[in-house]
C-alpha cells in the first residue's frame, strides 16, 4: 500500500485528507469496497466497527484489565434503536443532556466571544480549556 499527498486533518493522524492519495491491490480494493456497501447497508455495523471512544469501559481484556484509551464503543440497546429511527425516519427531536463529551476531540473549533472585550474568535476547545483554567476569559 502507497499512500501520497497524505496531508492529515486537525493534525490527526488516523484523518487522511480529501486530497490524499492511496494506492491498493485489487484484493485490498475489493475487500474495501465490500467493507463500505456493509456500512452504507447497515448503519448499526458500521457504529459498533467504526465509531470510537477514548476513556475507561466496565468492559476488561482477555487479562482482566479494564479497557482505557480509545476503543470500539459498544452500542446499548437505545443507541442502536435512536440510530435506525434516524436513518427511517425524515425529521427526528432528541432530547438529549448536556455536558456529555459531545464534544469530543481537544483540537475541535469552537467561536467564542469575550464578554470584556465583545472580541469574538474561533479557537480550539483545548486552547478554550486553557484560557479558562489561567482564568484568561
Amino acid at each position: 500500500m502507497k499512500i501520497e499527498n497524505s496531508i492529515t486533518v486537525r493534525n490527526n493522524d488516523n484523518l487522511k485528507s480529501a486530497n490524499a492519495v492511496e494506492f491498493v491491490d485489487k484484493k485490498e480494493f475489493r475487500r474495501r469496497t465490500i467493507e463500505i456497501l456493509k456500512c452504507t447497508r447497515d448503519p448499526i455495523y458500521f457504529a459498533q466497527k467504526y465509531f470510537t471512544i477514548i476513556g475507561p469501559t466496565k468492559e476488561k481484556d482477555k487479562d482482566g484489565k479494564q479497557i482505557t484509551g480509545k476503543h470500539i464503543i459498544k452500542l446499548y440497546r437505545k443507541q442502536r434503536q435512536l440510530i435506525r429511527t434516524m436513518c427511517e425516519q425524515d425529521r427526528v427531536v432528541v432530547l438529549a443532556s448536556r455536558q456529555v463529551g459531545k464534544c469530543l476531540l481537544h483540537s475541535n473549533i469552537i467561536k467564542v466571544k469575550n464578554k470584556r472585550t465583545g472580541k469574538i474568535e474561533n479557537i480550539t476547545i483545548g486552547k478554550f480549556h486553557e484560557k479558562i483554567k489561567n482564568k484568561h476569559i
